[in-house]
């Protein structure tokens, strides 16, 4: 599971601005820090463009050893049954 939140740094700690619900203690996070410029607005295409250009950068900077994991990771999830089909997902609406 990714999801992207949002927070800020302060003190040598991430404070995120609202905690997820359905989340456990100890679950390990990846930090993205944004470049001054990127700072989010309140418009909707702001947020997404902002978006856009952390997971193109996120994407680009994934060393092969980084997309090994993920691919085990997946692994895992798929043979503990922890999948939603993707008809799900993609539901035409």
């Amino acid at each position: 599971m990714l999801r992207t939140l949002e927070g800020v740094y302060r003190g040598g700690k991430v404070e995120i601005k609202q905690a997820p619900d359905d989340v456990r203690d100890e679950t390990r996070v990846l930090v993205t820090f944004l470049e001054p410029n990127l700072i989010a607005s309140s418009s909707k295409d702001d947020a997404y463009a902002i978006d856009n250009e952390i997971w193109e950068s996120q994407f680009r900077e994934t060393s092969e050893a980084q997309w090994d994991k993920l691919a085990d990771l997946a692994r895992q999830e798929i043979a503990a049954g922890d999948v939603v089909p993707l008809e799900d997902i993609l539901s035409k609406e």
